[in-house]
């Protein structure tokens, strides 16, 4: 075997090593910092997002109760909003099973493709949360947003008509 070859196997084995190392380090951040963190955070998006969504709800029967224009188009963007924290629960849990599963790879260091794979799972699943916030965003602002400022201002415009009619 030539030095070249040797240098090849050493810097393999080096290699192997190293990841090894630091696929047991992904674990345990996973199983630590990272679980603590997603656990807070998601426990309080999702505390936010419902409390956000039940006044919205109470809100927008008022206004269909007594009949307020605008109301069927806010009702509909409220249902999007409530589908958008159903989807953003769903994939928080399908993540945090990943997440789950990757730290339970026994002898991560010994099978670092299935390793790679699960991480990149569980990843995928993360980037369809952060996606599931996005649209949640996208849902209060703008979106609800100018349809309530639409309504208050319909209001506005009904009162003054109201009060110079009266």
């Amino acid at each position: 075997m030539t030095i070249t070859g040797l240098m090849t196997l050493s810097g393999g084995t080096y290699a192997q090593t190293e990841y090894g190392t630091r696929c047991r380090i992904a674990q345990q951040n996973l199983r630590g910092t990272v679980r603590d963190q997603d656990i807070r955070t998601r426990v309080s998006r999702f505390q936010a997002y419902q409390f956000i969504y039940k006044r919205l709800d109470v809100f927008v029967q008022r206004l269909e109760n007594n009949n307020q224009r605008g109301a069927a188009d806010l009702r509909q963007e409220v249902n999007q909003l409530k589908q958008a924290i159903d989807d953003f629960k769903s994939d928080y849990e399908d993540y945090d099973q990943a997440r789950v599963t990757v730290t339970k790879l026994q002898n991560c260091s010994d099978n670092l493709p299935e390793f790679t794979s699960l991480m990149q799972d569980a990843r995928q699943k993360r980037r369809r949360v952060n996606t599931d916030v996005l649209t949640i965003d996208k849902i209060l602002d703008p979106s609800i947003k100018n349809k309530i400022t639409d309504l208050y201002n319909n209001l506005l415009e009904s009162e003054s008509s109201e009060g110079t009619n009266g």
